[in-house]
């Protein structure tokens, strides 16, 4: 395992020089010890999260192979490591691959591998063939070599399970490991999402600390969710039902300016706030501030689900594919995110939510989007004994909680 960790984080590094320039090209950029230190954490993570989904199930195996009781024949133990043995062989060595691949191929697509290879991976190897046939047989010598010592590697690992190596311990762990991911289930689950990572590296960092098998695996499994689809309208006819054209001028802004409070808002209806309705509810709050506010009654919502209608909202792009863009590979797209262009025109940003910390894939978003400050239940004092409900604590509770602590401070 450590020999494989060694080989992924070199091959990172490479990738990191090779394309840092690229990638941060035109931006003034400079990273802290602090930066470095996350980035280092992060790479290591997801090689680690990565070479344990492989190979969990490979010393799994082995370990069953050396629990076969020895009236079986000897040829049934060699006969089931020499099905597992070159499976696994093949398993890493794409792994490895993979990421070799990515740090010449990343400059065309600006993300790591996924999916998409498999539609286009036959252009560049006829392209190679009939123009660069050295480079080629580089490329096939190389992939010979890896393959070679993945297969020396693996059979240094099935000998020593085979010829006495005690596997208890290896068992033991593997079901400590799969009890703790089977108790924390949701918290685990978040970390199979390759832009996890941002929920703490601004985009532009994420491609030097992803693992190409990581997103190649996840974009395979999801590819039906990424891909755009549907029918577009001309902008002749989108112009003519609403002919709207907003930019944002920040060129001589003064700080100053009046707070700015947006409440976003799930599962209420514009009947809650039309006098006329006769669904109207009484809403305190927001009946006072209404009074005193501009109310904009033609909203128009472009999807139903949390996690893409806040990116429509705050980014003005809409959500073309069936997952949101912030766990898509569409995620690098450049763009102007919202809290940059808050900081020119003098704000501050600040995202609540009384839910948990990245429910939703929120703090990968609010980072992705430039947004200074991001808070979540976890901060609120005392979170774990306030009423709370399936969307997150109560308002009134959380309040009362927030006054008493202004009270004390003062």
């Amino acid at each position: 395992m450590l020999g494989l960790l060694l080989l992924h984080s070199i091959l990172k590094l490479i990738f990191y020089v090779y394309n840092q320039p690229l990638l941060f090209a035109g931006i003034e950029t400079t990273l802290t010890a602090q930066d470095k230190l996350g980035m280092l954490k992060w790479s290591l993570a997801t090689d680690i999260l990565t070479l344990l989904g492989i190979n969990a199930f490979l010393l799994l195996a082995l370990t069953l192979i050396h629990a076969i009781d020895k009236t079986f024949a000897v040829s049934s133990k060699v006969i089931l490591g020499w099905i597992i043995i070159p499976l696994f062989v093949l398993v890493n060595s794409v792994a490895i691959i993979l990421n070799l691949g990515d740090i010449l191929y990343f400059p065309f697509h600006f993300q790591r591998a996924n999916a998409d290879l498999l539609y286009v991976l036959d252009h560049p190897l006829n392209r190679l063939l009939q123009q660069h046939f050295f480079i080629l047989l580089l490329f096939l010598l190389g992939f010979t070599g890896i393959i070679l010592l993945m297969l020396w590697m693996h059979l240094r690992l099935y000998r020593s399970f085979t010829m006495g190596y005690d596997s208890k311990l290896t068992a033991l762990l593997l079901l400590l490991a799969l009890g703790c991911g089977l108790l924390f289930k949701k918290s685990f689950s978040r970390l199979l999402v390759p832009t996890y990572p941002l929920v703490q590296l601004p985009a532009k960092q994420l491609p030097f600390v992803q693992n190409s098998f990581h997103t190649f695996l996840f974009s395979y499994f999801r590819k039906e969710a990424v891909g755009i689809r549907g029918n577009y309208m001309p902008n002749t006819e989108a112009d003519g039902i609403l002919p709207l054209r907003k930019k944002l001028n920040t060129v001589n802004t003064e700080p100053g300016k009046k707070n700015i409070v947006l409440f976003i808002m799930e599962s209420v209806p514009y009947d809650f706030f039309d006098t006329a309705s006769k669904y109207k509810v009484r809403m305190p709050f927001f009946d006072s501030i209404l009074e005193k506010s501009t109310f904009f009654n033609n909203a128009f919502c472009f999807t139903h689900q949390s996690n893409k209608g806040i990116t429509a909202i705050l980014t003005g792009i809409p959500t073309l594919p069936d997952i949101p863009l912030y766990h898509s590979p569409y995620v690098n797209m450049p763009f102007t995110p919202v809290g940059t262009a808050l900081k020119k025109l003098h704000y501050q940003s600040i995202f609540c939510i009384g839910d948990e910390y990245d429910n939703f894939g929120f703090a990968k978003c609010m980072n992705w989007l430039g947004i200074d400050t991001y808070y979540s239940k976890e901060n609120i004092p005392d979170f774990k004994n306030l009423p709370a409900h399936s969307m997150g604590l109560q308002d009134a509770a959380v309040l009362e909680v927030i006054e008493l602590v202004e009270r004390i401070d003062a």
